[in-house]
């Protein structure tokens, strides 16, 4: 059997007293593209982010491309990797943020050449073919001069969009990647955001385009108090979803 590239196993989260998530079981397949749905603080970026461990889980296990992330497994025991181990699998991650996290000082070609370059040790000349031929691809030749605040929210997520590419990674993590652009802007990066799945890139997506996740999504996740509520293909659960609680939310947003 295929190896699922994301294995979330009896994630718990939780903040003190608040559970974030709760018995979290969810399968994603190499090349499928799952899109997250759901309220605000249903507990989608929470999942996201301990996917690549930016957030540590509280119980169960994560897995990636058949590997515990974050753990070293001895026994029945789960320890804690160091740091630098973590960053050794977290460089096979790819991510984009909802607010672009890209560094001020450096250019859009220095921002997609940095991981190629601090991460993975590629020289410079290498790194700058690469990245000139992923600004291109992204819609934004002739850009790679520009800093952020020379671009628009757009340009900078297409960007940011780039960067992740830049590693070659295993899968790309969306943390709303829309949502902090102003409407016009949204068209074109969903459109990169397409093109990049159309080449069987793995993707896990939150994201509040109910229209774009029907389109590009081979599975839906609809998530509420930490807990997946339901899942299944688009043709499911946007247009005939089995729960009330996902009827109520999609009748609100549409």
């Amino acid at each position: 059997m295929t190896t699922p590239m994301i294995s979330a196993q009896g994630i718990e989260k939780h903040y003190g007293k608040v559970r974030v998530l709760e018995d979290v079981w969810l399968d994603v397949m190499p090349g499928e593209v799952c899109c997250l749905l759901g309220p605000s603080g249903a507990g989608k970026s929470t999942l996201l982010r301990c996917v690549n461990h930016l957030d540590k889980i509280d119980g169960g296990r994560m897995m990636v491309d058949g590997e515990v992330l974050g753990y070293n497994q001895r026994g029945d025991k789960l320890h804690e990797m160091k740091a630098k181990a973590v960053r050794v699998q977290r460089a096979q991650i790819g991510m984009v943020f909802q607010g672009f996290n890209l560094f001020s000082h450096m250019t859009a070609l220095q921002n997609v050449n940095f991981p190629q370059i601090a991460v993975h040790g590629k020289d410079r000349p290498q790194a700058t073919k690469k990245s000139l031929e992923l600004l291109e691809r992204v819609g934004l030749a002739g850009k790679g001069d520009k800093y952020p605040r020379q671009l628009s929210g757009g340009e900078q997520q297409r960007v940011a969009i780039a960067r992740a590419l830049a590693i070659d990674p295993k899968l790309i993590l969306f943390d709303e990647p829309t949502s902090a652009l102003d409407p016009e802007l949204v068209g074109e990066v969903l459109q990169v955001i397409r093109g990049v799945a159309n080449e069987g890139m793995t993707l896990l997506i939150v994201t509040h385009e109910i229209g774009f996740a029907r389109d590009v999504a081979d599975k839906i996740v609809f998530m509420d108090g930490g807990r997946i509520v339901e899942e299944g293909p688009p043709s499911q659960i946007i247009s005939n979803p089995r729960e009330a609680r996902t009827r109520a939310f999609l009748e609100r947003v549409h």
